[in-house]
């Protein structure tokens, strides 16, 4: 009931523009649809069509249900409401089959201390292993993440100036040989002293070095995550390593060699983007070259700095972009997502988030079912009507969202850049006068 409350405001918006309305009586062949569809799920599911890594991506508190007072991002910090939160998140992964949580900031930020060791205090060793504990206890896979030469180092290459990097002053430098000393000791220390599952690894979202020898964005990367994969693997075969390539281009043909070079010792690579299904032959090909690691994606458009957002502020759902995505994706041959974390407080966010994980388990589900199911499990309802009514609102809002705002799957909505702006603010900016009548008249109209 609790969880209703928070989305009865939102959705109320979307009734009055839609003029939806529900039919409280529940008559015998409303019955019989709702118990039909039922089977109907239940009949899909019997066939294995699942992601092997079905994941959970977010820094440690996009995890949260509600907004983050602090405006820093990324903001790091382990309270109660974070380890609360977290373990809720974790309970719906459970419910729903999600197998591997990616947490960013467990450990730090930027702020790897040069011993290493000394960068955790005991208070959040002990909040670092009771989070990994309450998800082991659930079944769910904790993976850390990983900056490669890039995210953590800040302390250090502040401190060190032979490891810094002349024209890139964000990274490490592969050339030095004291980078690798850093970069192995953070990796040591984390698989040493926690019962972590593994990692996933970013090296490129903050660009590169370029000072050492002339080669390609792709094999500059493909030497550092091969090296530090083989590493990670070389102290336990079993240890998951997932990569995720921010900031680095995989949809270019001629740097195949490279990708499987760099995914030698990699469970699955995970394109931050969607770009590569607009070749989907090469996108093919690739997932079977790189075999036995497998291809993902994010997932779904997502809403990223959420933790700055109050949940009444924005309503994107994303479900019907994200299905498409998911079943393209796996009729290619990818068998990873990392799904960006959407928020259980929010309306739009948590029918995005259920059916999406509900795919991930089994593909090949009908879409309009699955959207109805997790409709139906989150409001708790079971007359037809009621769920038919919510099902218009949330398709009418995702239809009218996208195709007024212009903005497609591979978009980020993003307030990073002034964290005091609201992302509802933000997005209606974008909109010329005509577009925002073009909204609000879509929202209206039954779709075709």
């Amino acid at each position: 009931m609790e969880k209703l409350n928070k989305f009865l405001l939102v959705i109320s918006i979307i009734f009055i523009l839609t003029g939806c309305s529900g039919n409280g009586a529940l008559d015998s062949s409303d019955q019989l649809k709702s118990a039909n569809e039922k089977q109907q799920l239940k009949a899909s599911k019997q066939i294995n069509a699942a992601f092997i890594h079905r994941g959970l991506v977010g820094w440690i508190n996009d995890f949260r249900r509600d907004r983050l007072p602090n405006p820093n991002w990324p903001n790091v910090t382990i309270d109660n409401t974070t380890i609360a939160d977290i373990t809720e998140q974790l309970d719906f992964m459970q419910r729903t089959g999600l197998n591997e949580i990616v947490i960013w900031g467990l450990f730090t930020a930027e702020g790897w201390a040069p011993d290493i060791v000394s960068t955790v205090d005991t208070t959040r060793q002990g909040q670092v292993k009771e989070i990994i504990v309450r998800a082991h206890t659930r079944g769910i896979k904790v993976l850390a993440g990983l900056g490669v030469y890039s995210w953590g180092f800040k302390r250090i290459l502040d401190a060190d100036p032979s490891v810094r990097c002349a024209s890139n002053s964000d990274v490490l430098n592969p050339a030095a040989a004291k980078s690798w000393d850093y970069q192995r000791a953070v990796i040591d220390y984390v698989f040493d002293n926690y019962a972590i599952d593994g990692v996933s690894a970013q090296s490129a979202d903050r660009g590169r070095c370029y000072d050492g020898p002339a080669q390609s964005d792709v094999a500059y990367h493909a030497d550092i995550i091969e090296k530090t994969a083989g590493h990670i693997k070389s102290k336990n075969p079993a240890y998951i390593v997932g990569v995720a390539n921010w900031g680095l281009d995989m949809t270019n043909p001629n740097d195949l060699p490279e990708w499987v070079r760099m995914t030698r010792h990699v469970d699955y690579i995970a394109e931050a983007s969607t770009a590569l299904g607009n070749n989907r032959p090469y996108r093919q090909q690739l997932a079977a070259a790189i075999a036995p690691a497998v291809l993902g994606n994010l997932g779904s458009p997502f809403i990223e700095p959420v933790e700055h957002l109050e949940n009444s502020r924005y309503f994107v759902p994303t479900f019907r972009l994200a299905a498409a995505g998911l079943k393209s994706l796996y009729e290619d041959g990818g068998r990873a997502v990392e799904t960006y974390v959407r928020r259980l407080g929010n309306a739009g966010d948590v029918i995005t988030i259920e059916a999406t994980a509900q795919l991930e388990s089994n593909v090949n589900a009908d879409t309009e079912l699955v959207l109805r199911d997790a409709i139906a499990s989150i409001y708790g309802i079971s007359d037809a009507n009621a769920i038919s009514t919510l099902v218009s609102a949330y398709s009418k809002a995702e239809s009218a969202y996208f195709n007024a705002a212009g903005i497609n799957f591979d978009i980020v909505l993003s307030s990073r850049e002034a964290t005091t702006t609201v992302l509802s603010d933000l997005l209606w900016a974008r909109m010329s006068q005509e577009t925002r009548t073009t909204f609000f008249a879509a929202l209206q109209t039954p779709l075709g």
